[in-house]
């Protein structure tokens, strides 16, 4: 993928060697404000080559992994916050069904109530002390909430993109050296892209030398950092 006819600067020589530890430090000190370690940098792909095809001329990605139930007790972006108490819901549902099925019968009916739902279980478990006749507690609500979420992972994506300009990619033509940020929330359910699940900020700038772009690039990736957390 890369032009190999770009005069003057080489992104290999000139650029990568600046922007890893940069990249590197401003992830560590994003995702230490949600209590996440990042994982390893990992370089992103510029040549092309069989069944894959590069859409950059360099990078590096960034990515930090949490429960996602974790992150819950920090500001997070509102445009996430539907998608979070759906999640919610679907903890207590699971909670409620579990319970349920392992703990409850037809004489607990009579003890205690039939509860219709997980509002109505929290209400008689609330009443039960913790060393009654019973062989269950609240705890064991929380277990069965917890063990659904912990099958749930968030991920902050902190990645740096590079593009020479008249890239060879049809889908992209810039016609200066340009570095594209973005700085990502994603809530992957199962492994899987689920709608509203993702928010991302994004910056980005041109740049003439590595001296232009290292006077650039923080504060690039700062921008980004903050678009996604002000959505």
């Amino acid at each position: 993928m890369r032009n190999k006819e770009n005069e003057g600067i080489d992104f290999d020589k000139d650029i990568l060697p600046i922007l890893k530890p940069i990249i590197e430090e401003e992830a560590d000190d994003w995702f230490n404000n949600y209590d996440i370690e990042p994982s390893k940098t990992e370089e992103v792909e510029s040549e092309s080559r069989d069944g894959f095809m590069a859409f950059t001329d360099g990078g590096y990605t960034v990515r930090g992994y949490s429960p996602a139930m974790h992150l819950l007790q920090y500001n997070i972006p509102k445009e996430l916050e539907n998608y979070l108490d759906n999640i919610r819901k679907d903890s207590y549902d699971y909670a409620y069904d579990e319970f349920m099925d392992e703990y409850w019968n037809k004489d607990l009916d009579k003890e205690l109530g039939h509860p219709r739902n997980y509002d109505d279980l929290i209400i008689i478990l609330d009443k039960l002390d913790y060393n009654s006749k019973y062989e269950f507690s609240i705890d064991d609500l929380d277990n069965f909430e917890y063990e659904y979420s912990e099958e749930l992972d968030a991920q902050l994506i902190l990645e740096v993109l590079l593009y020479y300009p008249d890239n060879r990619n049809n889908r992209i033509n810039f016609r200066e050296n340009t570095c594209y940020v973005s700085a990502t929330f994603n809530w992957d359910s199962y492994g899987r892209s689920v709608e509203g699940s993702e928010v991302f900020g994004e910056e980005e700038f041109t740049f003439q030398d590595e001296n232009d772009f290292k006077k650039q690039i923080s504060r690039a990736i700062q921008k980004a950092i903050k678009n996604v957390e002000s959505k």
